[in-house]
Parts: structure tokens; C-alpha cells; sequence
């Protein structure tokens, strides 16, 4: 599915960027906190501060805000550069700069 996505985006000219989205259904967007307890099926509350919403409204901020986190952003630039560091002899990596493992942009200018 996601590669489909990826493709149907390329097609309409648009860049596709990814987020980790690991944890970001547990992580509380008022104040951080990461805890499993937070996630009840469709409702989330923080076992901290006690904030309360829809868990997919609450995970889908949470990628947002990951997105936009240039520091976050280049903490996984540098992983992924270092997971896929060329080797020596038979095999390939992919090429600096190439599409990671879920937020897009698009590159159209209005």
C-alpha cells in the first residue's frame, strides 16, 4: 500500500517524505509522555497530564509534529546514511538521498 501511495504521488509530481511512526499512538501531544497505558482501542489519555482525545487524531498529530521537527528529521537522516553505508564487494545500498521507510510533500507550486 505505502509504495503504491509513494508511486501515485511521484506520478503527480510530488515528493514523498517519511516519518517513524513508532510510538506516536502512545505519545501524548500535550506533554510528550510515551506510555502504552495511554492507548485504550479509540480513545487516548495520558496517563500524565490527563489530556483526552481520538487516539488516530492524537497518533496523526503526533507524525505532524514529527514531520516538522527539523532536529528529529536530521537525527534520522544521519541513521538511515549510516544503516545503508555502502560495502564492501557484491551488493548495492540505496543511493544518498533516496526515499525512506509516512509523511508527504508535495512539490507543486500554487
Amino acid at each position: 500500500m505505502q509504495d503504491h501511495l509513494k508511486e501515485d504521488l511521484e506520478w503527480l509530481a510530488a515528493n514523498v517524505d517519511y516519518v517513524v511512526p513508532e510510538y506516536t499512538s502512545q505519545e501524548c501531544t500535550v506533554c510528550d509522555h510515551v506510555d502504552p497505558e495511554n492507548r485504550n482501542g479509540k480513545t487516548f489519555k495520558c496517563t500524565r497530564c490527563g489530556h483526552k482525545e481520538d487516539a488516530d487524531i492524537n497518533a496523526a498529530k503526533n507524525i505532524e509534529k514529527r514531520f516538522f521537527d527539523a532536529e528529529l528529521r536530521d537525527c534520522h537522516e544521519v541513521f538511515l546514511e549510516s544503516q545503508f553505508a555502502p560495502t564492501k564487494g557484491p551488493g548495492t545500498a540505496p543511493a544518498k538521498g533516496s526515499p525512506e521507510p509516512s509523511g508527504v510533500t508535495n512539490n507543486h507550486e500554487a
